[in-house]
């Protein structure tokens, strides 16, 4: 699946949850002062989840952190395009990673 394809469900499926993406370069998405998604510089589709979510995701083997400017982002994981095909699976996730960064404390 290329980058294209990627937006195009991404942003498709954050419409109705978080609104359009944003940014061309890099699109992304954020609520509460935090980036929920984007896609990631080596075309990956990053998402920032709560910890049983995540350590659900980390079982599939080509899910892993997103390296970005040469730092490691902990709290976001590459989904799988195997798990982007499913709308209802996508859906879930967004869902899961705005309620997660709603319980945040926001940043100033």
């Amino acid at each position: 699946m290329d980058r294209n394809e990627k937006v195009t469900i991404l942003n498709e499926a954050c419409k109705p949850i978080l609104g359009a993406l944003k940014g061309k370069k890099m699109p992304f998405q954020s609520a509460n002062t935090y980036m929920v998604v984007f896609i990631g510089s080596n075309d990956g589709v990053c998402i920032r989840l709560p910890l049983a979510q995540y350590q659900n995701l980390t079982q599939q083997p080509s899910a892993n952190h997103p390296l970005e400017h040469g730092s490691i982002m902990k709290d976001f994981i590459v989904i799988p395009d195997n798990l982007l095909i499913s709308e209802r699976t996508l859906e879930y996730l967004l869902q899961a990673s705005l309620k997660h960064v709603n319980s945040l404390k926001p940043k100033k």
